[in-house]
């Protein structure tokens, strides 16, 4: 599949990234370009959930040799195929965790699906689930963040399968310190409730722009809307 700036990222034909490209054309495609319209050469960004790397890639390449990208994946497989993707694009400028996120540190049972792109903290979606669970650390992003040096964060990604509110639980330090954009998923209408309300609190707006899938939405800091 191709990403912009002349970048390629290698998916499984038989999982949803896979087939929806190979039928329909390149993944979620109004919402990477947006993001690689955005991100600036030197800037630090986040992938919470990075799959296998659409958004590592296209972020990385955005931001050029003097930026910086932080990859966070649970999933082995997955991580296994995001560092093969950067490898093939001669992106060096990626970070990895392989974790999952929540507001709390531990571990967790994280439920298993038959794509590698559905498996969730809290429950699987769209009847994808296989019955079996996989343990994994959990993290708070603001611990990860300041494991890699408190760096100014000028964007955040998270799709994490329903578990959005408790990923953000876990960054209130990052989002008041850097106040970064984020593109985030919200997969119901009590997420984006929930959603809503959390950035109410701390003063950011969400919205969504033209083009954009019903459940993908841009938050911003209040402040930054008000300058256009």
């Amino acid at each position: 599949a191709s990403v912009p700036g002349g970048l390629t990222v290698s998916l499984r034909y038989r999982e949803t990234l896979g087939w929806s490209t190979l039928l329909f054309g390149p993944f979620e495609r109004n919402e990477i370009r947006y993001v690689a319209r955005f991100l600036s050469p030197g800037d630090t960004a986040l992938d919470i959930g990075a799959n296998v790397g659409l958004y590592s890639v296209t972020m990385a390449g955005a931001v050029g040799s003097t930026g910086n990208v932080i990859a966070v994946e649970p999933m082995p497989e997955n991580m296994a195929l995001l560092q093969q993707n950067l490898s093939a694009n001669q992106l060096s400028n990626v970070r990895f965790f392989q974790c999952a996120v929540s507001n709390s540190d531990g571990q967790a049972e994280l439920h298993l699906a038959n794509d590698s792109a559905y498996p969730s903290l809290l429950k699987v979606e769209e009847q994808r689930g296989t019955g079996k669970s996989l343990s994994v650390r959990l993290r708070r992003l603001d611990d990860i963040w300041s494991e890699c040096g408190q760096p100014r964060i000028r964007f955040i990604k998270i799709d994490v399968e329903g578990a959005e509110l408790p990923a953000l639980q876990g960054a209130l330090g990052l989002l008041r310190a850097s106040r970064p954009a984020l593109l985030i998923e919200a997969n119901s209408d009590q997420s984006l409730r929930e959603l809503k309300t959390f950035f109410a609190e701390i003063n950011y707006s969400l919205i969504q722009p033209d083009g954009f899938l019903p459940h993908n939405y841009w938050a911003q800091p209040a402040e930054s809307a008000k300058l256009g």
